[in-house]
């Protein structure tokens, strides 16, 4: 494997230009980050940006496949680092169709796409015409599917055919990873230049940072909030943008099943995550509500963790059960003593394959029930992302933050919120048992991000009005 080497630029997109001039398009892009680069005596050090690159050996190499993602993904930074959105409909750049049609590539997937002259430019029609020729003209048809990031790596794999290998997909993979990050990073810089101009975009850049935004979901608000501005530039005017944006952009708070039959709860998560304490909150606030409610354990290996259920069940007057077997589940169901199982599970972040095949056979055997996913509103943006990309498989209904009375920034679970499309359906706000639950609400979501801190009493129009001007 080759050595890699340091690029340093005034900005991602010439640093990427380094990369390429010198080692070609088929680089892999090993890091990104910003440095100080000392000055000349008597004045301060310049920021730059830093890229380490290698050559990519021949084993990690497929030419037809790395070309094609090359051109994709080269068109998506260039893209980005123009204004675009991250998630825009990427046509393939000139030079890939070239390459699709000099390979014989009718019927692969880039053949639509290669074959498709560009559309030609709408004519202007005068202002007293125009209703009356919209309304004559039938409905568009549908756009197609964009070409997200993910996709390069399907598509060159479809267009290699059986001739790729699983270790030629993964290289692209990475490879691909590593340029969204790219992309990302050359998406946020220039709203961050283009923030510059105004003090309400530059509120919402600077608030997003605050928060801990990740970069993708930083960049899909801030254009959000950039289409909201009108002549009004504050800071507070900013704010109050970003405060919309994300309550248009944050899923839907999910709606549990109810009613009918017998049905299990199922709350899965990292340890740590409070889904123990998470279970028992939501057993008394069921039960008040005139619910029979059971809460089971699938954590019987956790040294203490039996005892420390039964202390629990015993003190808030809860029925426990432990569960052995993945069956044990569907048999308390069965016995229809209880209208709603409560199944706290044992915890890890999805890498133990052990614990990931007990859970799914658990699952089988549960025909009505809803999976949470409970995530630390401390927790890193990454470790968030790592945890919901291991349980999404099981179909997950929602999330729930826990522990959202020990942070000021919640725009990591806001980001993973978004672009995991999972809606937050609990909160939890204390470490007292018997404090039940909030129900999940986008706008106090929102708002916590927009103003730097979670708004006590639930989001009225008033209330968010002056923890926004306070904010500002």
């Amino acid at each position: 494997m080759s050595q890699p080497k340091r690029f340093t630029a005034a900005n991602m997109r010439e640093a990427y230009q380094k990369v390429r001039d010198e080692m070609g398009g088929d680089a892999i892009i090993v890091s990104t980050r910003k440095v100080l680069a000392p000055g000349v005596v008597g004045e301060p050090a310049q920021e730059l940006v830093e890229v380490r690159a290698r050559i990519a050996d021949a084993s990690e190499l497929t030419f037809e496949a790395s070309a094609v993602v090359h051109d994709l993904v080269r068109e998506t930074a260039e893209g980005a680092a123009a204004g675009m959105s991250l998630d825009p409909a990427v046509e393939l750049a000139p030079a890939a169709r070239s390459r699709a049609a000099g390979r014989g590539l009718r019927n692969s997937p880039f053949a639509a796409l290669a074959d498709t002259p560009a559309p030609a430019a709408p004519a202007v029609e005068p202002p007293g015409e125009r209703s009356a020729t919209l309304a004559a003209k039938p409905e568009p048809p549908a756009a197609p599917a964009p070409i997200t990031a993910a996709a390069p790596v399907r598509m060159a794999a479809e267009m290699a055919g059986p001739s790729i290998g699983q270790g030629v997909v993964a290289g692209l993979s990475q490879r691909v990873d590593q340029v969204r990050a790219l992309v990302e990073s050359m998406a946020m810089e220039r709203m961050g230049e283009r923030s510059t101009q105004s003090p309400a975009l530059r509120a919402a850049y600077e608030r997003l940072d605050e928060q801990d935004m990740t970069r993708a979901s930083a960049a899909t608000v801030l254009g959000r909030v950039e289409s909201l501005l009108s002549r009004n530039i504050s800071r507070e005017a900013g704010l109050r943008a970003l405060n919309r944006a994300l309550a248009a952009l944050l899923p839907v708070v999910p709606t549990l099943t109810a009613g009918g039959d017998p049905r299990a709860l199922v709350l899965v998560g990292p340890s740590g995550a409070g889904k123990t304490t998470l279970a028992m909150r939501m057993a008394l606030e069921m039960r008040r509500r005139g619910q029979r409610v059971m809460v089971a354990s699938t954590d019987i290996s956790r040294v203490g963790a039996p005892q420390q259920l039964d202390a629990m069940g015993e003190a808030l007057h809860v029925p426990v059960s432990l569960c052995y077997a993945p069956s044990d589940v569907s048999a308390l169901l069965a016995e229809g003593a209880s209208d709603i199982v409560i199944v706290d599970t044992a915890g890890h972040m999805g890498g133990r394959r052990d614990r990931l095949a007990e859970l799914s056979a658990m699952l089988r055997s549960l025909p009505r029930r809803d999976v949470l996913l409970a995530l630390p509103a401390t927790m890193r943006a990454a470790d968030q992302r790592d945890v919901v990309a291991a349980y999404q498989r099981f179909g997950l209904a929602g999330l729930v933050l826990t522990r959202c009375d020990e942070t000021a920034r919640f725009g990591a679970s806001v980001s993973v919120s978004i672009e995991s499309s999972l809606g937050v359906a609990y909160t939890t706000h204390s470490d007292q048992v018997t404090e039940a639950p909030r129900v999940g609400d986008t706008r106090a979501l929102a708002a916590a991000v927009a103003t730097g801190r979670w708004v006590a009493g639930g989001v009225s129009a008033t209330t968010a009005s002056r923890a926004l001007a306070r904010a500002s």
